[in-house]
């Protein structure tokens, strides 16, 4: 109890500088937005004198109107991606040596079919990404990503998975390929059923490997 009392006290303190942090670039958000709100303005103002001169709309006008788009969207962009590097990574610091970024590379999509955990996708979509370390094991490293997974083309479109994603990086190679999922699963046959010694975890997850050497390993603690 006194460890979640210390624990609580210290998201508290965090939570107020990240704050803190916020407000002190909210003011940068507002200019950006102001400036985009004016670029938009003056094109949509150029716009249309350029149509009532011209009596119709021709391909410049186009031009001008997906700059237009453009330049909302670069924006919005910016505004979203510039608070939350500033905001998240304040937030984060104090839990080890972590990043939080937008990219979306940190998993691919080969590695996630080739889990054989997640459905099958045709697309991904990647919302927050943190990419560190404890402080305690710096030499094992973690991605965690926020994504939602769609199959399906156009208005057959859907979600097949919608949860966070994680991939650790262990200091030790394995030859292996080991499977853990919450339902069970039909697999190529060089996959076997591994049984641990722990029944309550027998209960909550299936586990399956081609290797039960490397998969006890990984999953006995020490």
């Amino acid at each position: 109890m006194e460890n979640l009392d210390l624990l609580h006290e210290k998201f508290e303190e965090i939570y107020a500088q990240s704050h803190e942090t916020f407000k002190k670039n909210e003011w940068l958000r507002i200019l950006i937005l102001l400036a985009v709100l004016v670029i938009d303005a003056f094109l949509g103002f150029i716009l249309i004198k350029l149509i009532l001169f011209c009596g119709k709309i021709q391909s410049g006008h186009l031009v001008i109107l997906v700059l237009i788009f453009a330049v909302w969207k670069f924006g919005k962009k910016y505004i979203e991606y510039s608070i939350k590097d500033t905001v998240m990574n304040s937030f984060i610091a104090p839990f080890g040596d972590l990043k939080w970024d937008m990219a979306e590379d940190f998993i691919t999509k080969e590695e996630l079919k080739k889990s054989l955990i997640l459905p099958s996708f045709s697309e991904y979509e990647v919302d927050d990404e943190f990419k560190g370390s404890f402080y305690e094991y710096p030499d094992t490293e973690f991605i965690i990503q926020e994504m939602i997974l769609k199959q399906g083309v156009g208005i057959y479109k859907c979600n097949v998975f919608k949860g966070v994603v994680c991939k650790f990086f262990i200091p030790k190679h394995f030859d292996g390929h080991t499977i853990i999922s919450e339902n069970k699963l039909i697999l190529e046959k060089e996959y076997k059923p591994i049984k641990l010694e722990d029944s309550e975890w027998a209960k909550q997850f299936n586990v399956y490997s081609d290797s039960q050497i490397e998969s006890r390993y990984i999953l006995t603690p020490l």
